[in-house]
């Protein structure tokens, strides 16, 4: 086996994402040959914002900041604002005009991709998927390993996941899913199908590939860790765990995909005290649902909106209990943190996650509601359990669950492509 110093051009896409902390860690590593994404603060933007620090919007965008040296970044900022203006118009139009105005964007970020990687010498293009496009054939054309970073379940089964509580679909009914996946899932397929190497996030993505045809060998595996900013933040926070068992809190869009029916029918039914801090945006069609207003109007509820993450982690620091039982995730970021946060874990399979059914805390079959009643009142009533639990988890993340042990285990997979030892 031979001696080399690879090289990587990691494509980031929009807005935060994991592999903006992947292409830090490879740039610390001198692996890093170029960091590609959409909107990101420069060292000019991040001069402007010191003098409007109140501004949320800009500071959002400076959280965005990855110990990355400004020269291996280039940003396509006018990108960034299509993504966004296509976002405010769902908020008045349907979602597929949206995704049809992302798909476009999609097409001119691949694009301009294809105009670094033939300025930059690279062994390995790993890019998000629906950001590949041309840019993964010319990258085959130049003798490139392309590797589709995919973050959901198969898209094929998104909408179906949903629509049937998180379960799976026969064989035979597969392939008509075809037709009714939205303009963004198609995208997704698309890129799927055309990258040498599929690099998932948890077995539940790679069960929902294989399961229905993707080369087994094609798949890899690799559990996220938490970022630097956040482990950071919860070491700054001044929270402490609240003494009461009968808090729970879910954080995330508040969407129908993450099961939130089954949630409130669960709470509904609870003959018991419970609290739910709820903290994350929430669709459109959720708001209008008529059952979930009546839920966010009761006093037992507290919806913070989206929030800054060191919000976030001052919430997950001062809380015992994060529920979230997803019917289709890829692998959900807000349980490692949770986890990190010393928190006790209520979910699914379907979330991703690296929990274990009574050792991080509870897994639940996706949406059997009794399963989901029983396990809130399992934590409410072992409240011992609940803190003991919670300090594992937070031993566990930070030995073997951060930022560096991602980039880690990333370039294994990089090493395995390619047949060389990193040096």
């Amino acid at each position: 086996m031979r001696q080399a110093k690879l090289k990587a051009i990691v494509s980031n896409g929009s807005y935060k994402f994991h592999l903006a902390p992947l292409a830090s860690e490879l740039s610390k590593r001198d692996h890093l040959a170029a960091f590609l994404t959409a909107g990101y603060p420069g060292a000019a933007i991040r001069k402007f914002a010191y003098f409007f620090s109140g501004n949320a919007s800009l500071q959002r965008l400076v959280d965005r900041a990855e110990d990355i040296p400004d020269s291996q970044v280039h940003a396509l900022g006018v990108l960034e604002l299509l993504f966004k203006s296509a976002d405010i118009l769902i908020r008045k139009h349907s979602i597929t005009l949206q995704q049809h105005i992302h798909c476009f964007a999609f097409r001119l970020y691949a694009a301009s991709a294809g105009y670094f990687l033939k300025r930059t010498p690279t062994d390995i293009y790993h890019y998000r998927n629906c950001y590949g496009g041309s840019s993964v054939f010319l990258a085959q054309k130049l003798g490139i390993a392309t590797i589709c970073d995919h973050s959901i379940a198969n898209p094929r089964l998104i909408g179906w996941l949903i629509d049937h509580r998180g379960q799976f679909p026969d064989l035979s009914q597969y392939a008509a899913l075809r037709e009714q996946m939205l303009p963004l899932y198609r995208a997704m397929e698309d890129d799927l199908q055309h990258g040498d190497t599929i690099l998932v996030n948890s077995d539940f993505v790679r069960e929902s590939l294989v399961r229905y045809g993707y080369p087994p060998e094609r798949v890899k595996v690799v559990y996220l860790g938490v970022d630097d900013a956040f482990i950071s933040a919860l070491d700054s926070a001044c929270e402490k765990k609240v003494n009461d068992s009968t808090r729970l809190l879910f954080a995330g869009g508040w969407q129908f995909r993450k099961g939130i029916m089954d949630l409130i029918e669960a709470l509904s039914d609870l003959d018991r005290p419970w609290s739910l801090e709820i903290a994350g945006g929430a669709d459109p069609e959720v708001l209008l649902d008529k059952r979930m207003q009546s839920f966010m109007a009761d006093e037992r509820v507290t919806w913070y909106g989206t929030i800054p993450r060191q919000d976030l982690s001052a919430l997950m620091a001062r809380n015992k209990i994060f529920i979230f039982p997803s019917y289709c995730e890829g692998s959900a970021r807000v349980i490692f943190e949770a986890m990190a946060a010393g928190m006790f874990i209520i979910t699914t399979e379907n979330a991703g996650s690296i929990v274990k059914n009574g050792v991080n805390g509870i897994i639940v079959p996706p949406g059997d509601i009794k399963a989901l009643m029983v396990a809130i009142v399992s934590a409410f009533e072992n409240e011992a359990w609940v803190d003991s639990v919670g300090k594992g988890n937070a031993d566990l993340v930070r030995e073997k669950y951060l930022q560096r042990d991602y980039a880690d285990r990333v370039l294994l997979v990089y090493n395995d492509i390619l047949g060389i030892s990193l040096n």
